[in-house]
């Protein structure tokens, strides 16, 4: 017989019972967020999209909430588009000068 998966925990669970959250724990609680206290709890956010509809569109993004980079895995292709000026991603800034200095950690 399997055993059954033990679930470690979660920050939620930890923050919402206001317990201490153990070092062991590398994630961010999103309880600041979700009452109001906070807007961000990273600087930067990374996605991934696997493509599932065609092979080379499967990419990961980087954004800062003011410029989004993303890449395409399959192909190697590059963007980065501003998202203050450019909110639907129409103009891509990749190739401008200095274009890699945008988005810093």
């Amino acid at each position: 017989m399997r055993k059954p998966c033990r679930h470690s925990g979660h920050h939620a669970y930890y923050s919402g019972a206001d317990i201490d959250i153990p070092e062991t724990f590398t994630g961010k609680s999103l309880l600041p967020i979700m009452q109001g206290y906070a807007d961000r709890i990273r600087g930067f956010l990374h996605g991934e999209h696997a493509g599932c509809c065609a092979y080379n569109r499967g990419n990961h993004y980087v954004t800062d909430g003011c410029y989004k980079y993303i890449w395409y895995s399959q192909t190697g292709r590059e963007h980065l588009f501003n998202l203050e000026e450019d909110p639907h991603e129409t103009h891509d800034i990749s190739r401008e000068p200095n274009a890699e200095t945008r988005i810093q950690p």
